[in-house]
């Protein structure tokens, strides 16, 4: 449900700014040299947007993992491109991995739209 006509995420960036990361899309399973399924995934989509780390202080109140690292992405292109029927997508933000939570609420209300982001690990073209 919006509650104004226009997206205010979309016009507040033109202001406060972006910061660059990339995407990769979740293609589906293949099989691995050894012989077993793992998830595969399309080469980086250069995409922008604002990506906040989640307070610490909020861990507890969100139930999160404290030996885990999260950050939130505030894009509307993000949030369009991505598919809740599938696997989750991946981000390459700040030389490291993140995966797409799965069972993260995407959040509309006047465009201000995010997706919530949990680090795997440094990221290894």
């Amino acid at each position: 449900m919006r509650n104004f006509p226009i997206n205010l995420l979309a016009t507040a960036q033109t202001v406060i700014g972006t910061q660059d990361y990339q995407l990769k899309k979740y293609t589906g399973r293949t099989r691995n040299a050894a012989g077993y399924f793992v998830s595969a995934f399309a080469e980086p989509i250069n995409m922008a947007g604002s990506v906040q780390p989640i307070n610490a202080a909020q861990y507890k109140s969100m139930g999160l993992d404290f030996k885990k690292s999260y950050i939130k992405i505030y894009d509307v292109n993000l949030i369009n491109s991505l598919s809740r029927d599938t696997n989750a997508d991946q981000i390459i933000y700040d030389n490291y991995l993140w995966h797409v939570a799965e069972d993260t609420h995407w959040f509309l209300s006047g465009g201000w739209n995010f997706v919530m982001c949990v680090r795997i690990g440094k990221y290894n073209p």
